[in-house]
């Protein structure tokens, strides 16, 4: 009878090392692992309350669109960034740029992370800031973290391509559209 456990344990081994392998050999075929995905509407996908001004600390009245960041790998992925590869018109110099995790807030002079890790789950487990405008200016802000590059440009009609990648996988691009409703206001989309 011991000898009978033994082989079933070697025989799972084998079979569980024999399927890693087989998964880790045919990974690059495989689609992205990463993927980014959007609820309109709701949130944590849009934050219309609990924006202030970083520099006087006033709340104010906006519009804050995020996306959110989803592992289909079997373990966690670390070093994932998602960037602004592209708007459309280019109204925004100095692009490409890593977006703004989610409540990452460091202490005045402390950078911002730009890069984090994502559990496997199939629903999001990070979101990733995008873009947001006050109520009533025609600007929008594009919310990267780098230091002293322009962040905001003129209200219109956009696309924009974000891309998230991260350690070991094959990068993710969707496209989204910026534009502004029948009010005014900021709108912010997949474009299908």
């Amino acid at each position: 009878m011991g000898d009978l456990d033994v082989n079933e344990v070697i025989s799972g081994t084998i079979v569980r090392f024999v399927n890693e392998f087989l998964t880790w050999i045919t990974w690059p075929l495989r689609g992205p692992a990463l993927d980014l995905v959007f609820d309109r509407d709701r949130e944590p996908y849009l934050m219309t309350s609990h924006i202030f001004n970083m520099a006087t600390g006033v709340p104010i009245n906006a519009r804050w669109y995020r996306v959110g960041v989803v592992n289909h790998w079997r373990s966690t992925i670390e070093e994932v960034r998602v960037t602004a590869e592209r708007l459309t018109p280019p109204n925004l110099p100095g692009l490409p740029q890593v977006l703004h995790l989610m409540h990452d807030n460091p202490p005045p002079g402390t950078p911002f992370r730009d890069q984090f890790s994502v559990p496997h789950g199939r629903t999001p487990s990070c979101y990733v800031d995008v873009v947001s405008k006050v109520i009533g200016q025609d600007i929008f802000q594009l919310e990267h973290i780098t230091p002293g590059v322009t962040k905001q440009f003129p209200a219109g009609r956009y696309e924009i391509v974000l891309l998230v990648r991260g350690r070991g996988t094959k990068s993710r691009q969707r496209t989204f559209i910026l534009d502004l409703d029948n009010s005014g206001e900021l709108r912010f989309h997949p474009r299908l």
